[in-house]
């Protein structure tokens, strides 16, 4: 198992066990398709965010490699819950529905910001397009809930050094927010 320290609203720190042996279901009983991805609390529920893979049935003939089984065309999935231990129930398995196709999109992280008592939820993302030796990228969507849907407002972000594959996000007390 693995021990979780969990800092709340009032940042009381507990500690959740999960596991890292059994497969984490949602309330329908399927496992969960979420990769890659983060664990955030928002609005009061602790949301899932992650790559889903729905090409891939089994590992057999899988690898990372784009056009394989499950490097394909894939998308991002929400999941919520009232605890890190769950139930986690699907809120989306189609967070972008107008998402690079063909290539493969994956590790997306979350950031909430807030202005004049708004919230949006602001997604980046990796694409790897499908053709060989051409760089992938990063994209950034935003949307009004960190359980989608999101809507591309920057395709191709121009940054200093090409990037991907995984990184963070980081969001200081004044509002100013960096990627690592």
């Amino acid at each position: 198992h693995v021990l979780l320290a969990v800092c709340a609203s009032v940042c009381t720190a507990s500690v959740v066990k999960i596991s890292n042996v059994e497969p984490r279901r949602d309330t329908q009983g399927n496992i969960l398709n979420v990769h890659d991805g983060g664990l955030y609390f928002f609005e009061s529920q602790w949301v899932l965010v992650g790559t889903s893979y729905f090409h891939c049935q089994s590992f057999t003939n899988c690898s990372s490699h784009i056009g394989d089984c499950g490097w394909q065309d894939n998308n991002f999935s929400a999941y919520t819950a009232p605890s890190p231990q769950g139930p986690w129930t699907l809120a989306s398995n189609n967070l972008i529905p107008n998402r690079p196709a063909g290539g493969a999109n994956f590790r997306p992280k979350l950031l909430a910001s807030s202005s004049g008592g708004n919230t949006t939820y602001v997604m980046w993302f990796n694409y790897q397009p499908p053709t060989p030796n051409i760089p992938g990228y990063l994209v950034v969507a935003t949307s009004l809930k960190p359980t989608g849907p999101f809507t591309i407002v920057n395709e191709k972000v121009a940054v200093k050094k090409p990037l991907n594959g995984d990184f963070a996000l980081f969001r200081d007390d004044d509002g100013t927010a960096y990627i690592a």
